[in-house]
């Protein structure tokens, strides 16, 4: 059954919000990893360059990366929730215009895009890198 205009442009709308939500997740995850990689990049200076506080930054870079973790997984999780509202709408408009070429490309992008590997997948590899980087400086401390 086609949609009515006013249903159509409540879809149109919906999927435009959900696009600059799940947009938005993802640029405060970039924010947040960034500003939590330039700390642990200042604690894992400190460490290795001016040997100070030993132990202590060792933790505090085991800390901060184990909250990166946490802070990329919670924007990943709600990142996904918009995408998942994002299809559903898109799908509902997509039905008007079955065997449009469009509709084809769609799916085409929506394939390739689940082949490739995903970022926030890289980016708790980073974490764990920079936490064993910590646990590392924590346990040759000369305290």
């Amino acid at each position: 059954m086609p949609l009515s205009n006013e249903e159509r442009q409540y879809a149109t709308m919906m999927y435009e919000e959900h696009a600059e939500h799940a947009r938005l997740h993802e640029e405060l995850r970039a924010s947040a990893t960034s500003l939590l990689m330039a700390l642990i990049a200042g604690l894992a200076a400190s460490a290795f360059l001016f040997d100070r506080y030993g132990r202590a930054t060792g933790i505090m870079i085991c800390a901060v990366s184990a909250l990166g973790v946490l802070l990329n997984v919670t924007h990943h999780e709600r990142y996904e929730m918009h995408v998942d509202a994002l299809r559903a709408f898109r799908e509902e408009l997509e039905k008007e215009i079955k065997g449009s070429a469009l509709v084809t490309i769609g799916k085409n992008i929506r394939a390739a895009h689940e082949k490739r590997l995903r970022l926030h997948v890289l980016w708790n590899a980073v974490y764990a890198i920079t936490f064993c980087i910590g646990a590392f400086v924590a346990y040759h401390a000369n305290n």
